[in-house]
This record gives C-alpha cells, sequence and structure tokens, in this order.
C-alpha cells in the first residue's frame, strides 16, 4: 500500500470515527506498526495546518480525532447554537469552566465560587464525560475531587489544559464576577446550607 494510499485511509478513518481513536486501533487497521501511524498521523495534521483547512487533526495522549479548527468556531457555534444551548446550561458552563482552570476541584470549592448548589451540573458533566472523578482530597469528609477529561480537550479543540484561553479571554463570555473568584486560590470550604440552583 503506498504512502499517500495510507494517508488517504487513515484520513477517512478519523473522519468516519468521529471519536477518538487509539493509535494501535489505527496501525492495526492500516496494517502498519504505531510509529509508521504516529508518522502518517503527524504528516496528514501538517497538511491541513498547512493549508488552515476548517478541520485539524489533534492528538491528545494516545488517541487522535478530526476536530473543527478552532479559528472557525465562532461558525460552527452559531449552525448549532440552538442544540448547544438546549443541550447544555449557562450553570453546567460556569462549572465546567471552574474545573477545568481550578482542578483538581471538589463540588464545596465549585459551590463556594458560584454560590448555588452545583451537584446537578456536576452530574450533567459526569454524564457528558466532560469530567472525572480524580481521587479525594485529604482533608475532613475527603470530598471528591474532579478534572477535565480528554474528550474535554478534544470538544475544546486543545491538547491540553495549559492551552485553553487566558481566564481573561474566557470570562468576556460569561458573567465576569463568577471568573474573578474563580482565579483567587482561597481554601475556605462553603459553609451554611445549599442553595438550590
Amino acid at each position: 500500500m503506498e504512502e499517500r494510499f495510507k494517508i488517504n485511509a487513515l484520513e477517512a478513518l478519523l473522519f468516519a470515527a468521529g471519536d477518538p481513536l487509539e493509535m494501535e486501533s489505527i496501525a492495526a487497521i492500516l496494517q502498519i506498526n504505531v510509529s509508521e501511524a504516529h508518522r502518517l498521523t503527524e504528516q496528514l495534521a501538517q497538511e491541513y495546518d498547512y493549508a488552515m483547512r476548517g478541520m485539524q487533526i489533534m492528538q491528545v495522549g494516545k488517541k487522535v480525532q478530526m476536530t473543527t479548527r478552532a479559528q472557525y468556531f465562532d461558525y460552527v457555534q452559531e449552525l448549532f447554537q440552538e442544540y448547544i444551548s438546549s443541550k447544555m446550561s449557562q450553570a453546567a458552563l460556569e462549572t465546567l469552566a471552574i474545573i477545568a482552570y481550578r482542578q483538581p476541584v471538589t463540588r464545596p470549592e465549585i459551590e463556594a465560587i458560584r454560590g448555588v448548589n452545583s451537584s446537578s451540573s456536576v452530574r450533567n458533566l459526569l454524564d457528558r464525560g466532560l469530567i472525572a472523578e480524580a481521587g479525594r482530597k485529604e482533608v475532613i469528609g475527603r470530598p471528591v475531587l474532579f478534572e477535565t477529561t480528554e474528550r474535554f480537550l478534544m470538544l475544546s479543540g486543545v491538547e491540553s489544559i495549559e492551552n485553553l484561553p487566558e481566564y481573561e479571554a474566557l470570562s468576556q463570555q460569561t458573567d465576569p464576577a463568577l471568573f474573578a473568584a474563580a482565579q483567587e486560590q482561597s481554601e475556605n470550604e462553603p459553609t451554611g446550607e445549599d442553595i438550590e440552583e
């Protein structure tokens, strides 16, 4: 199988899969070794980057996925605005932002920032696979810690948490007071009764 054909086959696999593919799976399907799968993936990614295509090839750990390029997010968001707004509440988006920038973080810490009970938002994000449990904090009660997942990175179009946009840029999309509070590194736990969302 010639190299151009392999690259095109890889492109077809990533498009058809939608979800991230393990590099080992790609190698097995194309009947090549893993190092060659990495090389072909990098070459395809460079081709997409050079042409500034609407799609890009994202690698996160040992997984790779075809995603929309961040520069065109506004247009894609416009297309799916009604779908997005109906599926993800503002409360869930706020909770996700706090977890992304403060991780690992506990639910009481999230609620201290938001000022409301966030159990339903956390549950929603867990169900979507955007966050996951990351152990327990070594304090009284040992609350569960939460962190973002590879799925979150893939959907955000970034390769690592370090590549997330600055807080200031993200704060323009929601309540600035929320993000100002989230930036503080306070260790205070919330007190009193939870306030329902």
